[in-house]
């Protein structure tokens, strides 16, 4: 997966990997036809309790978008391999197209603290 080649790189900074993550989703999208479509925004799971994207720090929403994009190639990988004749980059994208975290990552808090 290309996208995780850029998210692990080391030499790249946390703003050139978020602005990866939301060419990938919006290009996903835009291949998956629901760009028009407004995804809502999930919280996020934390040590301090669940909390919204827009409070998380870049850096957090890197490691947050990381293991989503994980998460979603386990699901689809499981997916293609159980059902004859699903194709990984269909289903890849219908997961990435609708997901509440993925699509939201460029929420940002406008709290003055």
């Amino acid at each position: 997966m290309k996208i995780l080649e850029t998210l692990n790189n080391e030499e790249s900074t946390t703003a050139d990997k978020l602005a990866a993550v939301k060419t990938f989703v919006e290009s996903v999208r835009t291949k998956y036809g629901n760009t028009d479509k407004e995804i809502q925004p999930a919280k996020i799971a934390t040590s301090e309790g669940h909390i919204p994207i827009s409070l998380l720090s870049n850096e957090e929403k890197v490691a947050v978008a990381t293991g989503e994009i994980k998460e979603i190639i386990a699901m689809t990988t499981a997916v293609t391999e159980n059902t004859e004749g699903a194709i990984f980059d269909r289903v890849f994208e219908g997961y990435v197209a609708v997901h509440p975290v993925l699509t939201n990552l460029d929420m940002v808090s406008d709290s003055e603290y």
